[in-house]
């Protein structure tokens, strides 16, 4: 991975391009980015891979009520050269279809029995995407999770919910480092990835900036959104004074409360 910066997850991309995945996998791979592709992808996961085959990819899926076939799903994955399982909780697939949001004011819970058993045997490690609260990231610190994305899905689920970037210091805080923390969810500009950065996560899923691009240019846009995001990202990093992405520290940034 060239920067810290993944295109994340999102399904039936063929709605914004005729190449679809394969667009976006062309695109993140001459732009040296790791995608995480969505189990509900326009094309056969094998399709994909097969488009960019030297490119390292995680594959996200959900979990359902057949473990046995989510299981037989994320193995494939594996075969196919996934370097890392990434199971999304707190929404069902049906939102992240894009189909209307269902009415709640809670993020459900995740299933950690059902996690437990779709990453039973597996080879690579598992990330849970979908952590909003600092008790959810422990307890999957202490279930041997090996990674978290924050995600509120864009803001679209649940309604009113705390933002990505205003989650990552509890939940940093809250793994102390012992697992790694990545942030989802609304990430458009290079200042917001950096103080996602300075804030605690270890790196940033970049979703629709991702998607404008293959909708406008195919694989080009794709990689032209990717580059001009590691560009920014490096640019910000120098102005803030730091060398190297280690050199950030939350003295670099003021939170100042929202009035009421």
């Amino acid at each position: 991975m060239f920067a810290p910066i993944l295109v994340g997850p999102a399904s039936a991309q063929q709605k914004f391009h005729a190449d679809a995945e394969l667009g976006t996998a062309r695109g993140a791979a001459a732009a040296k980015a790791l995608v995480v592709w969505s189990s509900l992808s326009s094309h056969p996961l094998e399709k994909i891979v097969a488009e960019a085959p030297s490119a390292p990819f995680w594959y996200q899926i959900f979990p359902g009520p057949d473990v046995n076939a989510v299981r037989a799903q994320a193995q494939q994955a594996v075969k196919l050269g996934c370097k890392a399982l990434v199971i999304t909780v707190g929404t069902p697939p049906a939102l992240a279809a894009g189909k209307p949001a269902p009415p709640s004011k809670n993020n459900p819970a995740p299933d950690w029995s059902m996690i437990d058993k779709v990453r039973q045997g597996l080879s690579v490690p598992v990330v849970i995407k979908g952590i909003m609260t600092p008790e959810e990231a422990e307890s999957a610190a202490k279930r041997g999770i090996q990674g978290i994305v924050i995600s509120n899905y864009g803001g679209r689920y649940p309604r009113g919910s705390t933002s990505s970037l205003m989650a990552i210091s509890p939940i940093a805080d809250a793994v102390g480092g012992k697992i790694p923390v990545l942030a989802d969810g609304g990430f458009v500009r290079g200042t917001d990835m950096l103080k996602a950065l300075i804030m605690g996560a270890r790196a940033i899923l970049l979703t629709r900036p991702a998607l404008w691009g293959l909708a406008v240019y195919g694989a080009a846009g794709v990689q032209s959104v990717m580059e001009m995001a590691q560009t920014e990202l490096a640019r910000n990093t120098a102005m803030v004074g730091a060398a190297t992405l280690k050199g950030l520290n939350r003295n670099m940034i003021k939170i100042h409360a929202k009035q009421p």
